[in-house]
């Protein structure tokens, strides 16, 4: 069970490029492991804790195999077509997009405010915005509002390249 894992893990390490994983790979070792916990009261004490620690295995596997996904997206590779995690590797990417906000040199802000240009409807902290609606959103409120990717934060006319000046 955990060799699917592994080899995931392995296939990863090997890539330049973030590779996608398909929902039909993890579902075999789900399957397989729902069938094993149906066997589990019928196995000895032995067996069971052989079990158990198995499956922290395959646990640790998995937090291998995400934080190398997520290293890899938040370097910058590509995001995959058709992974199972793609919302994952996206909100990274997005959060990166936060960060970089954050450290930018002339924001756009008022007291611990951002403010930031709607570029679709959206619903930030229970409040409905539409598209081009100006805000002054605080750290939390952008935070969901990059996730969502229905935000531009506003630039100092001074840092506003000659591309963003046009649109």
């Amino acid at each position: 069970m955990s060799n699917t894992y592994i080899r995931l893990i392995k296939e990863e390490l090997q890539a330049s490029k973030c590779t996608p994983v398909q929902k039909i790979r993890l579902d075999e070792v789900n399957e397989l492991i729902r069938r094993s916990l149906f066997k589990l009261p019928l196995l000895n004490p032995e067996s069971r804790e052989l079990f158990i620690e198995m499956i922290n295995k395959m646990v640790m596997d998995t937090e291998y195999l995400s934080r190398l996904r997520i290293t890899k997206v938040a370097l910058g590779s590509p995001l995959p077509a058709d992974t199972i995690d793609e919302g994952v590797l996206k909100a990274v990417e997005n959060i990166i997009k936060l960060e970089k906000e954050l450290l930018y040199p002339l924001p756009v802000r008022y007291r611990d405010k951002t403010l930031v240009l709607f570029i679709k409807d959206c619903e930030v902290s229970g409040e409905k915005y539409r598209r081009n609606d100006v805000a002054l959103l605080s750290f939390n409120e952008l935070l969901v509002a990059i996730i969502q990717e229905c935000v531009k934060p506003l630039r100092h006319i001074l840092m506003v390249s000659e591309e963003e000046k046009s649109s």
